[in-house]
């Protein structure tokens, strides 16, 4: 059974596999970092256009409720007119 030393990590064909084996690891690393970063800029930008939103969503609901109780006042009138 060989033993494993510490040199053999150093050995000229290891460091050669090792070296491609950690870039591309660096790289996939770099990417994913970038990604995450965007993303935060994205969900960064959402939270602050929520405002304007949520007062745009309570001026709609304000409006459907106006149309609502006009429709309903007016089904009450032709019901009274009806009988």
């Amino acid at each position: 059974m060989t033993r494993f030393l510490a040199a053999d990590l150093f050995s000229p064909g290891t460091l050669g596999v090792m070296i491609p084996i950690v870039a591309i690891f660096a790289g996939i690393i770099g990417k994913m970092l970038n990604h995450q970063q965007k993303m935060t800029e994205l969900i960064n930008q959402n939270q602050q256009s929520t405002p304007q939103s949520n007062a745009q969503l309570d001026a709609l609901i304000a409006e459907v409720r106006s149309v609502k109780d006009a429709v309903n006042s007016q089904v009450l009138r032709l019901d009274s007119l009806e009988s």
